[in-house]
C-alpha cells in the first residue's frame, strides 16, 4: 500500500513538473507561427520594448524580406527601428481595426492630430513632386517623392527619406515676403514687431508658426537688415526668447546685411582667396585640399554679362564656361541675386553670391562647391 502511495505521488510530481515546463514554455513563446498576426505597411501598431515591457505606438514603414522577418517601424515618439519583432508587436485600438487589443500602457499620443491652427487642411491626395510641409517630429518642408500603399515617401533635407502617413502631409502654400512692417532695410524694431505680431506674442504652435518663420526669413531675405546680428546685443537677447530664435532664422539674419544684391553687381574681375589648403586636388568625385592654412591670391575669376566666366587659379588651370541664375533653394539663406559657374574648376558647378557677412572693406564674394560645399573667397579687382 506504502509503495502504490508512493508511486502515485511520483507520478503527480511528474505531471506537475510537465505542467510548469509547458508554462515557462508558453510563456516564452507566446504565439505561435500560425497564429501570429500578419501586418501590412502602412498598419497603426504597438511595438513592446522587450517582453514585458511597455507599449509604443508606430506605423510600419517596410517589411523585411530577411530571414528574421522583423519590421521597419517609425515610431510616434522617436525615431526609426529596422528590427521591431512581430511577436512583439499588436495593432493600435485607435486604428478601428477588428480584433485591435487594447493599449494597457501606451499614453495618449498628441502627435498624430492635425495642427490646431488656422493653417489646418482638409486631408488632400498629393503627387510625385510636390512641395509638402511634413510633420516628421517638428514640422518640416519637404518634397513628395513616391507613394505607395497610402503613404508618401517624402524628402525634407535629410539623409534619411522616411515614410509617413497622409495626416502627417500638408499643402505647403507660397510664402512670400510681408510688406506690413515697412519697405527698405529691416531694423530690429520692426523684425521684434513682426514676430511679436504674427505669432500672437508666441501663443501659436505647429504649422502656423512654421509658416509665420517661413514668412520672416522670406522677408528679411527680400529687404536685408541694417544690424549686424551679433550675440550679446539687447536685440539678440529679446530675440532669443521670442520663439522663433534657431538656425532657420538666425542664419538669414547674419547673412543678409545690407541690401540684397543684383546680379550686375557680380559682374567684373574677383582676386580669390582660401580659408583652407593652398593645392585642391579630386579623388573619388570629391574635391580635397592639402594643408590647412589661409592664402590670398590664389586664382582669378572673371564673370561676363554676356553669360560666360573665367577661372584661372592657382594651379595654373584656365577654366572658362557659362554661367546661370543661381535658384531659391541654391541660395538658401540668402537674399538677393546669385549665379552658378557651370563645369567651372575641377569640372563642378561653383554658386556666387555677396558675402554679406563679413566686416572687410570694398566688395566681396563667397563662391563655394555645390556638391562639396567647399569654400573660396573673392575681393573685387
Amino acid at each position: 500500500m506504502k509503495k502504490q502511495t508512493t508511486l502515485h505521488s511520483i507520478k503527480l510530481l511528474s505531471l506537475a513538473i510537465v505542467a510548469a515546463m509547458l508554462i515557462i514554455i508558453g510563456a516564452a513563446f507566446p504565439v505561435s507561427a500560425q497564429d501570429q498576426p500578419t501586418f501590412k505597411v502602412g498598419d497603426r501598431v504597438e511595438v513592446q520594448w522587450s517582453s514585458g515591457g511597455n507599449w509604443y505606438k508606430a506605423v510600419i514603414l517596410e517589411i523585411n524580406d530577411g530571414k528574421d522577418g522583423k519590421y521597419k517601424v517609425k515610431y510616434d515618439t522617436w525615431g526609426i527601428s529596422n528590427s521591431a519583432d512581430p511577436k512583439l508587436m499588436r495593432l493600435d485600438n485607435q486604428t478601428g481595426e477588428p480584433n485591435a487589443q487594447p493599449a494597457a500602457n501606451a499614453k495618449p499620443n498628441n502627435k498624430q492630430t492635425a495642427p490646431n491652427s488656422t493653417a489646418t487642411q482638409e486631408q488632400t491626395t498629393f503627387k510625385v513632386g510636390d512641395q509638402v510641409w511634413v510633420k516628421y517630429g517638428d514640422w518640416q518642408k519637404g518634397e513628395i517623392l513616391e507613394i505607395k500603399d497610402g503613404l508618401y515617401r517624402v524628402d525634407y533635407g535629410s539623409a534619411w527619406k522616411p515614410w509617413v502617413k497622409p495626416e502627417e502631409v500638408r499643402v505647403r502654400k507660397q510664402i512670400v515676403a510681408s510688406t506690413e512692417f515697412g519697405t527698405g532695410l529691416m531694423t530690429e524694431e520692426q523684425v521684434l514687431s513682426f514676430v511679436q505680431t504674427k505669432t500672437k506674442n508666441n501663443s501659436i504652435t505647429g504649422l502656423e508658426k512654421m509658416e509665420v518663420i517661413e514668412e520672416l526669413v522670406e522677408t528679411i531675405k527680400a529687404r536685408g537688415v541694417n544690424f549686424r546680428f551679433e550675440a550679446g546685443t539687447d536685440f539678440y537677447n529679446k530675440f532669443g526668447s521670442s520663439g522663433v530664435s534657431d538656425s532657420t532664422t538666425t542664419f538669414p539674419l547674419q547673412a543678409n546685411y545690407g541690401a540684397p544684391t543684383t546680379e550686375s553687381w557680380l559682374m567684373g574681375a574677383w582676386n580669390m582667396t582660401k580659408i583652407g589648403g593652398v593645392v585642391d586636388y579630386v579623388k573619388n568625385n570629391r574635391i580635397y585640399r592639402q594643408n590647412e592654412i589661409a592664402v590670398g591670391n590664389v586664382g582669378l575669376i572673371t564673370v561676363k554679362a554676356d553669360g560666360t566666366y573665367t577661372w584661372k587659379s592657382i594651379e595654373a588651370q584656365l577654366t572658362s564656361g557659362k554661367w546661370r541664375k543661381a535658384t531659391k533653394e541654391e541660395m538658401r539663406y540668402n537674399g538677393g541675386a546669385g549665379i552658378v559657374l557651370l563645369k567651372a574648376k575641377s569640372g563642378a558647378d561653383w554658386i556666387m553670391f555677396k558675402n554679406r557677412e563679413t566686416t572687410n572693406k570694398g566688395d566681396n564674394i563667397v563662391i563655394y562647391h555645390l556638391n562639396d560645399a567647399i569654400k573660396e573667397y573673392g575681393s573685387r579687382r
